[in-house]
């Protein structure tokens, strides 16, 4: 047990700039994509409003947030991200460049969601924010944790 505590510590402390900037990454398309919705911008509004309706038709996290069920909702978004996003980055992440893009969209598609369906921000009420914010930070060790399973 000490040896595989030690391993992984060995090898968090290695992958500490990659995993430092691949966080950054994330949170700076999450910002653009808040920054995106915000202001009114047609395209990333337009792109949200399609993606939430397909989410809304077959994601068991939406149906759980729906039902006010916030927490149940964001662990139901982090098993799904989990199970569909483990194959395609662990296989990006074998090479150096291959896993920002993705991280880059999911930040990016993390912050188009900021808003209802009514474009009003999600972060105005505190239950949608602290839903809101759980899943951002969830996504965010997802990655992470894709991350550092190639570089063990």
């Amino acid at each position: 047990m000490r040896n595989s505590v030690a391993s992984v510590s060995r090898a968090v402390i290695r992958a500490r700039y990659p995993i430092l900037f691949t966080a950054v990454v994330y949170f700076l398309s999450v910002f653009i994509g808040i920054i995106m919705v915000h202001t009114g911008n047609k395209f990333a509004l337009d792109y949200r409003d399609r993606l939430v309706n397909q989410s809304l038709q077959s994601n068991p996290a939406s149906a759980a947030y729906l039902q006010g069920n916030n927490i149940q909702a964001a662990l139901w978004d982090f098993a799904g991200n989990l199970v569909l996003g483990a194959f395609p980055k662990t296989v990006s992440g074998f090479s150096v460049l291959l896993p920002y893009p993705m991280v880059i969209q999911q930040g990016w598609v993390g912050g188009i969601v900021s808003v209802h369906n009514d474009h009003t921000s999600r972060l105005s009420d505190p239950h949608s924010a602290v839903y809101y914010i759980l899943t951002l930070i969830l996504q965010l060790f997802h990655t992470q944790w894709q991350s550092e399973q190639v570089s063990m």
